[in-house]
This record gives C-alpha cells, sequence and structure tokens, in this order.
C-alpha cells in the first residue's frame, strides 16, 4: 500500500539521524581526549 513508503523512509531517516548523531558524538569525544593531552 501507499502508507507503507512513507513509514519506511521516515524510519530510514530516524535510524540515520541516531547513527549521525551517535557518530559525531564519539568524534567529539575523541577529539576532546585528543586536545586534552596536548594541553597538559
Amino acid at each position: 500500500s501507499k502508507a507503507t513508503i512513507p513509514t519506511m523512509a521516515g524510519m530510514v531517516g530516524a535510524l540515520s539521524g541516531i547513527f549521525a548523531s551517535n557518530w559525531l558524538k564519539s568524534r567529539i569525544d575523541r577529539d576532546l581526549e585528543l586536545l586534552e593531552d596536548h594541553m597538559a
């Protein structure tokens, strides 16, 4: 049916958003650690 397409698109969008924010957070955490190492 036509209703499944927007639902799937929404799920894919939400999942990629979750993955993107997780990746970004781990990257920022790592960069902060490197920065602290340089300052110490």
